[in-house]
């Protein structure tokens, strides 16, 4: 519960101090929340007793979205003050309509949780300069490591902020203006000016960047605005001053009043929402890295103040410095009709459903939220006709009801409500088909999704002899099977599809001995740059440790050793409804007491004699011939030319062994493909960014090393990682397994076809 002073304006909650020696321990409510698996990402630090350092421990998890190369930006969703309402933090990244706006946008979302004791002071985290600012910004620092997108440490921040967390939001707005996109701050903002009755609370001053910055205030008619007596009836004085000061200096701020509400968050987010899209699309540097735009002056509306009137910014008759900026017509359309009634209304419907499946009369399903109106029911259909709603009543004690519900503080609640639904009415004996159709909070329904299809079987993960290593571990999901060797190097052995595998494995290795290792082959993964990294015999054939995470998932960890980079690798299997990838997410932990510069290095072999295609996508090369050779000497030839090796389509095809087998690729295309005689299609699939430095000594992206003989070998490289004793960056490959024709003599790959096959693959794991 949200505690609060009826004399408060800028804070909505400031109670009694507690021992920070008593605030060391995670313990409850802050115990439970969802779990961080990919994408999602967790770090959590422990309270401090230094003097300007966090009081209070804390809890940080971020989404990232997926298959998004490098992030735009950061969307942080900041609750507020007491108990209940920080622990709601635990499960803000988790919602699925702010998910919509940051994918939107190839944006992070982040959610805080601070761990305050019920009867602790809030402003020991809600003023950013106790250390809660130092906090969010190490955060970003290590979840960009962990995560692999290490940007994270320097993109801009959007901002939202709730009662306490409003005042956290305008504080930051005040000390970083530079890296704000804009803050939206729900029932707490900070102070301006000193109140002599409030000396524990300190002001700040507003720099001229920060006029820069869009804000909106948005509170409830009932915290002090129309009703003068609420708890909260300091709300409306505070926000007004701050209002005043920062509009009247030319400040870009809005004001929004729910006409329903107190303090808790009510509909707000329909505004909110499209508000920060607009915000976001017009400030977001357009490409890569650089300053954050300036919001267009000639796209703007006023409004009057409180009022419910608002015309472009040209035609308002009133003074300007009192009227509520507006960013653009859109935003004050919803303004007009959020503060009438909150019903902001949406004519686009949401996203269709994907991925529906059904196993023993229990659907399953994936839904996208719409990013305008966010997500409120399912409809259910079986074979055709109306089944159920899915909830059957929808629910949020706080406004329009929302599939996910929602807490005081504008997160979903625990535990998370799952995408399922069980048909206890199912005929026995007869296979039904199922169809889900996703309702937005307005009404509007998506087109049906594709019909269901029966999953492939449940996924197991075990220990088997095999490949002549008897710790093995085989995880299998229907006709999928990947067979991992932690024994000799931390690897693949086999990855298969109904027995066609797309490793190459030399029998040689059956004769493997411990301490003895013999020949490295199949999945092998490395790190670099080649030519100048230091020699890592344990990681590259010792024994690794081994952990059956999941039953479709294993981490294999590698012994230390001096070179200084331990490495972590997890294999997932990843069901898409037929079909399934592996998923190798490499990550390299610096344990050494310097800083060292590391690439992800992919090393894969698949049998020989096949066609390598590599996509040369939108970007030029910067090798006349598209690709380098590597010469005698490591002499690197990028004039090279060989009649096995042709560019057709926008695509590079390796034919054949070419005269020299080490070759070098700078392309950001992100995938290539491997056609096997047997008709099967090897893809690889990872991210490369051409805001990024390559480290490799040609700056590749790739290389293939096609040597005459039984194999060739496939290698993703990654960019350089600058890493500091204790930091880690990671890099994830996806393998696919693809029914492709090889050509027939005298034919060629159709190059279309093959590419359309990918991205439709690729739209399925999205």
């Amino acid at each position: 519960m949200i505690h609060s002073i009826a004399k408060c304006c800028w804070l909505c909650c400031l109670c009694c101090v507690a021992s920070a020696a008593e605030l060391h321990a995670q313990k409850p409510p802050y115990d439970v929340f969802p779990p961080a698996d990919t994408p999602y990402y967790r770090v959590r630090y422990e309270s401090s007793t230094k003097q300007g350092e966090l009081a209070f421990p804390v809890n940080y998890t971020i989404w990232i979205p997926k298959d998004v190369k490098t992030l735009r930006g950061v969307i942080v969703h900041q609750h507020g003050c007491g108990e209940g309402s920080c622990k709601s933090g635990l499960t803000g990244a988790y919602d699925l309509h702010w998910q919509a706006l940051a994918k939107k946008h190839d944006c992070a979302l982040l959610s805080p949780a601070y761990e305050q004791p019920e009867k602790a002071d809030c402003q020991l985290w809600c003023d950013p300069r106790n250390g809660s600012d130092a906090a969010f910004q190490k955060c970003l620092v290590d979840l960009g490591a962990k995560s692999g997108h290490r940007e994270l440490a320097e993109v801009p921040w959007a901002l939202w902020g709730h009662s306490g967390g409003g005042h956290w939001a305008g504080g930051m707005v005040l000390l970083h203006p530079e890296r704000i996109v804009a803050a939206w701050l729900r029932s707490g903002v900070p102070l301006l000016k000193q109140d002599p009755e409030r000396t524990a609370v300190k002001a700040y001053t507003v720099p001229e960047a920060a006029l820069k910055v869009p804000l909106m205030c948005n509170l409830g008619t009932k915290e002090g605005v129309t009703v003068k007596d609420d708890r909260f009836a300091g709300v409306w004085p505070a926000n007004e001053a701050f209002f005043k000061e920062i509009r009247g200096r030319g400040g870009l701020i809005g004001l929004a009043i729910d006409p329903l509400t107190s303090h808790e968050c009510g509909n707000q987010r329909y505004l909110a929402v499209p508000w920060l899209d607009a915000c976001l699309s017009a400030r977001l540097p357009k490409a890569g890295k650089g300053s954050l735009q300036a919001m267009p002056a000639d796209k703007a509306w006023l409004a009057e103040v409180p009022g419910a009137e608002a015309v472009p910014a040209a035609k308002y008759q009133g003074e300007p410095l009192k009227a509520a900026w507006l960013p653009n017509e859109a935003v004050a359309r919803a303004w007009l009709e959020y503060v009438k009634d909150t019903k902001v209304s949406d004519a686009s419907p949401p996203p269709s459903p994907k991925n529906v499946r059904v196993q023993d009369n229990k659907l399953t399903w994936e839904a996208e939220a719409d990013a305008e109106s966010g997500l409120a029911s399912f409809i259910i259909e079986r074979d055709g006709q109306f089944l159920v709603n899915v909830p059957e009543q929808g629910k949020n004690p706080f406004g329009r009801p929302v599939f996910q519900n929602l807490q005081y503080s504008d997160t979903p609640t625990q535990p998370l409500v799952a995408m399922q639904f069980m048909d206890a009415k199912a005929e026995p004996g007869k296979e039904h088909t199922y169809r889900v159709i996703a309702v937005n909070t307005t009404g509007l329904k998506s087109n049906p999704s594709a019909e269901s299809v029966s999953p492939v079987d449940e996924p197991t993960a075990r220990v088997v002899a095999s490949h002549g290593y008897s710790k093995a571990i085989e995880i299998r999901l229907g006709k999928t099977r990947a067979v991992l060797c932690p024994q000799a190097g931390g690897r693949v052995l086999e990855f298969s599809v109904d027995g066609v595998d797309a490793m190459y494995f030399d029998e040689a290795e059956k004769n493997w001995k411990p301490g003895r290792p013999g020949p490295i082959t199949a999945g092998r993964f490395d790190y670099g740059p080649e030519l100048v990294v230091a020699p890592h015999p344990k990681a590259w054939a010792g024994e690794w440790t081994a952990e059956i995470t999941m039953s479709n998932s294993v981490r294999l960890t590698s012994p230390a050793e001096d070179a200084g980079i331990q490495l972590v690798r997890e294999f997932r299997l990843v069901p898409r409804d037929r079909f399934v990838c592996l998923s190798c997410k490499q990550t390299m932990l610096n344990i050494s007491k310097e800083a060292r510069e590391v690439c992800h290095w992919g090393r894969s072999f698949s049998p020989g004699g096949g066609i390598c295609v590599i996509p040369l996508g939108d970007r030029p090369s910067r090798f006349p011939c598209k690709y380098a050779m590597y010469e005698d000497s490591a002499v690197i030839n990028v004039k090279a030319t060989d009649d096995r090796i042709r560019e057709r389509d926008g695509f590079l095809e390796i034919l054949g062994p070419p005269r020299k087998p080490k070759l070098g690729f700078d392309t950001y295309a992100g995938w290539l493909g491997y056609v096997l005689p047997n008709d099967t299609l090897f893809v690889k699939r990872f991210p490369a960014d051409p805001n990024r430095v390559y480290n490799e000594a040609a700056g590749l992206t790739l290389s293939v090393w096609c040597p005459p003989g039984p194999q060739i070998e496939l290698e993703p490289i990654g960019p350089r990682e600058r890493l500091k004793p204790g930091e880690s960056a990671s890099f994830t490959e996806e393998w696919w397994l693809l029914s492709h024709p090889f050509p027939k003599k005298g034919q060629q790959l159709d190059l279309k076809a093959l590419a359309e096959q990918v991205e439709k693959q690729a739209a399925k794991l999205k």
